[in-house]
């Protein structure tokens, strides 16, 4: 497997949110949208000379400027800007899913949750970019311990030996 392989699974497929409302699965990605524009700003201004930045500068106060005009000046500036905005993603998607199972086993841990191991699948599948068993092992994470109350209410978490391994939302303030 490849870290090209995670282009294959949406984010949320990534992480055990299925038992959440669409109003909480919406802070994660929101969350996740921040994180990645800040991120994608810091790699692209790389790309840029003082001449680019002036160029950029006027075109955000050009009223009618479009998005195509926004994308055609950095497809100018940038060699292969497809393949660099792609790179780019994959790999910020690859550090946050990683950074946010770590985050969960050293949650448990502080928590003295018995069972961390199914966390610690994740963060060694998802560092060799197994992706397709990290996909599984989200699964079974969700159909072993997270069932959904049907009120809708917040998850439920099934009695089989864990506490609570619902995931916190690191976006949340």
């Amino acid at each position: 497997m490849a870290l090209l392989d995670l282009a294959n699974y949406d984010i949320l497929d990534l992480l055990p949110l299925s038992s959440f409302s669409e109003e909480e699965k919406g802070e994660y990605l929101s969350g996740f949208m921040q994180a990645y524009g800040g991120f994608l700003s810091e790699k692209v201004s790389g790309q840029m000379t003082d001449k680019h930045i002036q160029e950029l500068e006027s075109l955000f106060n050009d009223p009618y400027v479009t998005a195509k005009d926004m994308e055609n000046f950095f497809k100018r500036i940038i060699p292969n800007y497809n393949e660099f905005l792609l790179l780019l993603g994959l790999q910020f998607k690859n550090e946050f899913l990683i950074g946010f199972y770590k985050m969960m086993v050293e949650e448990i841990k502080i928590d003295n949750k018995e069972d961390i191991s199914y966390w610690e699948q994740l963060v060694k599948e998802a560092e060799v970019d197994n992706w397709e068993k990290v996909a599984d092992v989200v699964k079974t994470i969700e159909q072993k311990y997270l069932t959904v109350d049907p009120t809708n209410q917040p998850p439920v978490i099934s009695n089989q030996g864990q506490d609570n391994i619902v995931p916190p939302n690191p976006f949340r303030t």
